[in-house]
């Protein structure tokens, strides 16, 4: 018993919530709905449009007669009102006879002067054909003197021509001579190779001279060093053996840097730097060039031969340092050997070192010799080549000559070309001048031109005398205007005390002819109705109405945009200026998508309406609106007639909403339970 009890009231437990949460959506559906938009809704019919079409307006007469009068005289009296009937010959206004006495008067001096300005005008057309008779002989003689002065300019500059043509060929004949190209080339290669053998002689003997003077260094060394040493043994000599070998070893070191200080204090030469010869020898070769002559080719290679026969290689010679070295070499290889068993040990002065001394003495001065004897033989070779002075070839006289020769030529040629311009240019000048000539001549013998003010004067002339008989006949009827016909005064166009204008004076309908009624309509209004449609006419308060056609429907050009119809009334059918009301009605062709009126809205030019749709919320299923572009064929007040496939046939568009509407928008229907309006 206690577990069915305990599993019946859990069931009781959870039907009571399930209908507690039932009553909670049922009321909060209802809440939910009852905020949405109430809508009613329409769907897609098939059918026509209807049309109707009202304009008010006026009975006018069918025809009219206009009278007018002569414009700008003064209206004296009217004896007629609008809406008078006159009969033929009624006096309907006059004018000022004083006015009109004036105008007369005017008119005919008006006419007198025309007269007399055509006379004058037929008098100076006659002198103008004299004159050009005269024009056209004074042509004919001005053509004839053009051609004489051409033709003389013409032979003025064929002789110019002639002349400077028989200059020209004086010229050519005088033409100077000049030195052929390859001549002159072969003449300046001479120059060239003399000018590089006597550079090359100079750089010769300053390298010689350098040689002797290094040569005569050498020598003073070699003899100071040996004049030096026979000095240190006479002085060892006489010292004796008691003297310390210390002693005689630093005699002997004074003796040499007593050497090695001499030469270069008395016979060191500086050396000639790279800068320094390089100078000498541009200056050398500057001034060579200047000179004129040149040693020939086998000259130089016999010199060059000698040369070197007795040039002795700079490999075995041998400069003071090691002439010096040497010796102290010498010196220091005695004073280290040690003395042979029996022998008394070698004096600094011995022979073999006094030997080599004088053998060096004597090799520098036979080298010395050597260097002077090279030296004076390249002195005398260029001597020998240097005596002639050459000058470098210059042929600018004769360039200068036979420039000035072809400027000549050029400024005859030029001069030619210019009088042969000259020439053509004159038959041209002719030719021109000619035809100049015979245009003037052609103008002069043209007619003359036609005067058309004389006919211009008679056309006003004719013109006065008609409006001078249009005064006189009304002033034959004493200013007086009368109808020519019978009819109604429908306007009068003029007041009492104003000039007449060109527009009419008074207006008459005729009455041999029906009313029509005129109207005007709107262009939307035109649309609907055409010429020959059928329409209803009601005139005025008599509630009188007639079934009549459109005789006429047109733009109306004083105010475009609007359209004028007009209906021609049955005889005796209205009265002029009764109103009447036309009303015509039209039905459109067959649609299949018709919606009212109400469902379509307008933005920016653009049609669209809202369109209902069903889809699931949170509440279940709900009603959305879409907005949704349409295209509008036709309309009116009530419905309205759009394209086809625009929408869905089935679709359902909304004519009316509680609150504005927006895309997306959940609604629901009007006129249905809030419980149930959600999920029809």
């Amino acid at each position: 018993m206690g577990i069915l009890g305990a599993k019946k009231r859990i069931l009781a437990a959870l039907t009571g919530f399930a209908g507690i949460m039932a009553a909670c959506t049922v009321i909060s559906k209802g809440i939910y709905a009852h905020q949405l938009p109430c809508v009613e809704t329409a769907a897609l019919q098939k059918g026509t449009i209807g049309h109707v079409v009202e304009a008010e307006g006026y009975i006018e007469a069918g025809g009219e007669s206009a009278v007018s009068a002569i414009p700008g005289l003064k209206v004296e009296r009217i004896y007629v009102r609008q809406g008078e009937s006159v009969s033929e010959n009624t006096l309907l206004f006059d004018v000022d006879q004083e006015q009109l006495a004036e105008e007369i008067a005017q008119q005919e001096l008006a006419v007198g002067k025309l007269e007399l300005e055509i006379q004058q005008l037929r008098q100076t057309q006659e002198l103008e054909k004299q004159k050009e008779l005269l024009a056209q002989n004074r042509s004919l003689e001005d053509y004839a003197l053009t051609d004489t002065q051409e033709e003389r300019k013409i032979a003025q500059a064929e002789q110019r021509v002639e002349r400077v043509e028989e200059d020209l060929r004086e010229h050519e004949a005088e033409e100077p001579s000049v030195t052929p190209e390859e001549e002159r080339k072969e003449r300046e290669q001479e120059y060239e190779i003399w000018r590089e053998e006597r550079i090359e002689l100079q750089k010769q003997l300053l390298k010689a001279q350098d040689e002797q003077e290094q040569a005569l260094q050498e020598e003073e060394a070699a003899k100071v060093a040996l004049e030096e040493y026979q000095r240190q043994l006479e002085e060892s000599g006489e010292e004796g053996e008691g003297t310390d070998g210390e002693e005689r070893t630093e005699t002997a070191e004074e003796g040499k840097a007593e050497t090695d200080q001499k030469p270069a204090e008395e016979g060191a030469k500086p050396e000639t730097t790279a800068g320094e010869l390089t100078v000498g020898e541009a200056s050398i070769g500057e001034r060579d060039e200047e000179e004129a002559g040149g040693l020939e080719e086998e000259t130089k290679e016999d010199m060059e031969g000698e040369l070197e026969a007795e040039r002795v290689p700079d490999t075995d010679m041998e400069t003071e340092e090691d002439i010096q070295t040497q010796i102290e070499t010498q010196t220091d290889a005695e004073k280290k050997e040690p003395a042979a068993d029996g022998e008394e040990e070698e004096s600094p002065g011995s022979d073999e070192t006094l030997k080599q001394l004088e053998e060096a003495a004597a090799w520098a001065s036979s080298r010395r010799q050597e260097a002077q004897e090279r030296v004076r033989k390249l002195e005398r070779a260029l001597e020998d080549r240097g005596l002639e002075e050459r000058l470098k070839p210059d042929f600018s006289s004769e360039d200068a000559a036979r420039t000035s020769w072809e400027n000549t030529k050029e400024s005859l040629e030029d001069a030619l070309e210019d009088a042969q311009t000259a020439k053509e240019d004159s038959i041209w000048d002719k030719l021109d001048a000619m035809l100049e000539a015979k245009r003037r001549v052609e103008d002069a013998m043209l007619p003359g031109q036609i005067s058309l003010q004389i006919r211009i004067n008679e056309m006003e002339l004719s013109f006065r005398r008609e409006i001078l008989d249009k005064y006189r006949a009304l002033e034959s009827a004493q200013g007086r205007i009368y109808s020519g016909e019978a009819g109604i005064v429908t306007e009068i166009g003029i007041s009492s005390g104003d000039p007449l204008t060109e527009h009419a004076a008074l207006k008459l309908a005729r009455l041999d002819e029906s009313f029509c009624f005129r109207a005007v309509l709107s262009k939307e209004q035109a649309k609907y109705v055409g010429t020959g449609d059928s329409v209803s006419l009601k005139l005025g308060n008599t509630g009188t109405q007639i079934q009549a056609e459109i005789g006429y429907l047109e733009e109306n050009a004083s105010a475009p945009g609007s359209y004028e119809a007009v209906i021609y009334l049955p005889e005796g059918v209205g009265t002029i200026g009764m109103r009447a009301v036309l009303t015509a009605s039209s039905q459109s062709g067959s649609y299949s998508a018709i919606i009212p009126a109400t469902a379509v809205h307008r933005e920016n030019d653009r049609d669209y309406c809202y369109v209902v749709h069903r889809q699931q919320g949170i509440l279940g299923e709900e009603l959305v609106v879409f907005r949704t572009a349409v295209r509008v064929l036709d309309e009116n007040s009530r419905y309205v007639a759009i394209e086809e496939g625009s929408l869905d046939p089935e679709s359902e568009v909304v004519i009316s909403s509680t609150r504005e509407l927006a895309d997306g928008k959940t609604v629901r229907y009007a006129g249905l339970d809030d419980a149930d309006s959600a999920a029809p």
